[in-house]
């Protein structure tokens, strides 16, 4: 008995089923799944080889062949093989897989063939096919089962499915304690998932809560620097006005003073402009200043940002470590578990070994009966197998559900904490981009309220030049008429008095020429800001001392005596 169990347990060269063509005596021939066991007595140093063909079909159908050493060289030198005895069974183990295998070629195939004589014996063929001819690559011949061989293989058999059916009862416990050890894990996996959820949700709104804080604090924090930065405007803003309102009343003084000279009415000018350049770079470094202050407001975005990151970045690591303590744990308990479950089978082994060895005697009395109960076996048998199959399936069944069920667990995980972290970015973004809006907004209201000052103060300015123009041009026409009037109609009055009324009249227009502002160049900041200079045409006629007279206390040196008013051109108060 032990003999054969060994038997059993050495591993096979070949075990597979093959067709094979079978040729009985008397019979049509017929081609059969049979299934070829190859193995060797000792795999380390064999010293014989065993082959042996039966049906699953057919439970009587048993042919055998026992090679031995001695056989295999009488066997070598009559078909006059290339192969030693120790690489025998791989090559022909080789030859029957061609035989199972599809035909490669169209012109050739394998095929094994049993033909069965009447003495007992039987030859198998290994047989390549070709469209020329049929060539064998090796004839073994075997032997039919014995009423006696077919009885102890088919006792052999019933061990083995008993054994199987053991195996299947004990496995099929096992399952059963598994699957509910199983269940007992997916239960606590569940209470913890649900602890973890909770959790989790308290942690997030704990999370939320502090992060709302801190938004709010660093709201404030931004609202008073921008108020700040707002009154600081403001400040520098009026500052500029009244610099400038104080400079607009200087040039009044100014040109009221120009009664006496042009040139003081020139310093003036020049005075004015030098202030409009340096309230242009003053309104430059303002714009700096703004410029700085906004970088400064991205940078603290920036920073908090990277902060916000940060926190993230340490909230996921703290719930990785979570989650990897909680496997370790369970993969020591499961350890534990497996350890006990060990012991536990050793020593069932050892129990069922020990009743084996009992039951031996009891068995081989029981042979006889058995044999009239086999069919009545095979047919449990073939249950059995049909109910571990379905157990099997069952099995692998709820181990694929649990498998596909963690996945899903894990991926749902992953895609919430995706979600999450897309959301934050998402809403950074647009409160990023809505302050962007407003402050976009805020810069195009004023500059659209600074072109329209610059706009009224440049035609404010067009029409003092156009008033000045004017007065220049009515103090021409005035002088032009006095002198038609002042022209005598005898020529030795007229040479006579020429030389004293001469330095009257070159007085007049030198005074004249004095109030008229000269052509200035148009500054680069300044468009529109010219005045034209006075022409004045001298005729040659002599003037009487009557004229003279006339001239010194007329009204046209009232007008000329008047104080010329001067205005700032609007786009100086732009710039200021």
């Amino acid at each position: 008995m032990r003999a054969e169990l060994e038997d059993e347990e050495t591993p096979h060269t070949f075990a597979e089923e093959v067709a094979v063509l079978i040729k009985p005596i008397g019979r049509d021939h017929y081609t059969a799944q049979l299934t070829i066991r190859l193995w060797a007595d000792n795999p380390a140093h064999p010293r014989s080889l065993l082959l042996e063909l039966t049906d699953a079909k057919d439970l009587l159908f048993y042919h055998s062949l026992a090679l031995g050493e001695s056989d295999f060289h009488a066997l070598r030198s009559e078909q006059r093989l290339l192969v030693d005895f120790q690489s025998f069974p791989e090559q022909l183990a080789d030859l029957l897989r061609r035989c199972c295998e599809a035909p490669q070629g169209a012109n050739s195939k394998m095929i094994a063939s049993l033909e069965c004589t009447a003495a007992g014996e039987s030859r198998l063929n290994i047989v390549e096919s070709t469209n020329f001819r049929e060539l064998i690559h090796i004839d073994l011949r075997l032997r039919q089962g014995s009423d006696e061989v077919v009885k102890k293989h088919l006792a052999k058999k019933l061990r083995l499915c008993r054994a199987e059916l053991q195996g299947a009862e004990r496995r099929l416990g096992e399952y059963g304690e598994a699957l509910q050890n199983s269940k007992k894990q997916v239960d606590e996996l569940t209470a913890r998932a649900r602890v973890v959820a909770d959790e989790r949700s308290h942690l997030e709104n704990s999370l939320q809560t502090t992060h709302l804080r801190e938004v709010n604090t660093l709201k404030d924090e931004h609202a008073r620097a921008f108020a700040d930065l707002q009154r600081q405007h403001v400040e520098d803003k009026a500052s500029a006005e009244a610099r400038q309102k104080a400079a607009l009343t200087a040039a009044v003084e100014r040109a009221e003073r120009a009664e006496a000279s042009a040139e003081e009415l020139q310093r003036a000018r020049q005075s004015l402009t030098a202030t409009g350049e340096s309230c242009q770079h003053r309104l430059l470094e303002a714009e700096k200043e703004l410029k700085d202050a906004t970088a400064e407001s991205s940078e603290l975005k920036k920073h908090l940002k990277q902060l916000e990151e940060q926190k993230f970045r340490h909230e996921r690591e703290l719930t990785e470590l979570k989650v990897q303590l909680a496997s370790t744990r369970e993969q020591l308990a499961v350890r534990e578990q497996h350890a006990a479950s060990q012991a536990i089978q050793i020593e069932e082994a050892v129990n069922q070994r020990r009743m084996l060895e009992e039951n031996v005697g009891a068995l081989k009395k029981q042979v006889q009966t058995l044999e009239e109960k086999f069919n009545l076996s095979s047919q449990e048998i073939v249950k059995g197998n049909r109910i571990i199959q379905s157990l099997h399936q069952a099995s692998k069944e709820s181990k694929a559900k649990l498998r596909q069920r963690a996945t899903e667990l894990a991926q749902f995980e992953r895609a919430r904490h995706e979600l999450e972290r897309e959301g934050q970015v998402n809403r950074h973004q647009l409160e990023e981009r809505d302050n962007e809006l407003l402050r976009g907004k805020a810069r195009e209201e004023k500059l659209q309220e600074d072109l329209e000052e610059m706009k009224r103060k440049l035609l404010e300015a067009q029409d003092v030049i156009k008033s000045n123009q004017e007065v220049i041009e009515y103090l021409n026409r005035q002088l032009t008429e006095r002198e038609l009037k002042a022209m005598p109609t005898p020529n030795s009055t007229l040479q006579t008095d020429f030389s004293k009324t001469s330095p009257a009249l070159s007085e007049l227009l030198s005074k004249v020429e004095s109030f008229a502002p000269k052509k200035a160049p148009a500054s680069p900041g300044y468009p529109g800001y010219q005045v034209s200079s006075l022409n004045l045409s001298l005729s040659t006629p002599a003037k009487t001392p009557s004229t003279t007279a006339t001239l010194s206390g007329s009204p046209e040196e009232d007008i000329l005596s008047r104080p010329v008013a001067y205005r700032r051109p609007m786009a100086m108060a732009a710039m200021a």
